[in-house]
């Protein structure tokens, strides 16, 4: 009776997959923080619930269109580059949420931020880079982790924020800001580029496939 040799078992990268899991998660918490606010932000300009239905679609509807852009883009030059502009087009948005006066400011704001808020696509396709077929489930449910842990905080910290401002809106916006800055920062600093530039021409024609 003859023995089948037992097939090494693949594990996960856990290193390099690690900035992509912080950023992610860094970038989350600066999204969820806002999402409980926004609300209460727009009725203190005078917003009534329908415009207030309007303005938390402007961030989902802006995503879906900004997101495959971003993908294809990022195929064409590189993960890094499109993942630190778009960190940058979030920030943007936060600082403008946060000095808004009016509700086309905010609308404006969620516009940007969700436009650029398509960077998870980039992060998806950097965590493709850097695993096999055997641990790409594993690596990706990394991402769904980041999810569930910045679902948690986020609020938390939103509404210590405004329980400690006396109902401050601005001030979560702001704490936003400096979530997205450290995550440009992480990338900078801790992300190294997943997409070499002989695979560009090759990931994009797979895309268009």
């Amino acid at each position: 009776m003859t023995k089948t040799a037992a097939q090494p078992t693949e594990t996960l990268d856990f290193k390099r997959i690690l900035p992509i899991f912080v950023i992610v998660l860094v970038d989350l918490l600066g999204l969820t923080i806002i999402i409980p606010v926004l609300p209460l932000y727009a009725v203190s300009f005078g917003a009534d619930p329908f415009t207030i239905g309007l303005l938390a679609t402007a961030y989902p509807l802006m995503q879906l269109i900004g997101g495959p852009l971003l993908g294809s883009l990022s195929d064409r030059f590189g993960r890094r580059p499109v993942l630190i502009v778009s960190q940058f087009g979030t920030f943007l948005g936060f600082l403008l949420l946060a000095a808004a006066n009016a509700l086309p400011l905010l609308f404006l704001s969620r516009i940007i931020d969700g436009f650029t808020g398509g960077n998870i696509v980039t992060a998806q396709a950097a965590i493709t880079d850097s695993t096999t077929p055997r641990t790409r489930a594993q690596g990706l449910g990394l991402i769904g982790a980041a999810f569930g842990l910045g679902f948690v905080l986020g609020p938390a910290i939103s509404g210590v924020a405004l329980a400690l401002s006396d109902n401050n809106y601005r001030v979560p916006a702001l704490i936003a800001a400096v979530f997205s800055l450290a995550s440009i920062a992480l990338t900078l600093t801790w992300f190294k580029e997943t997409l070499p530039p002989e695979k560009r021409g090759q990931a994009q024609r797979q895309r268009g496939n």
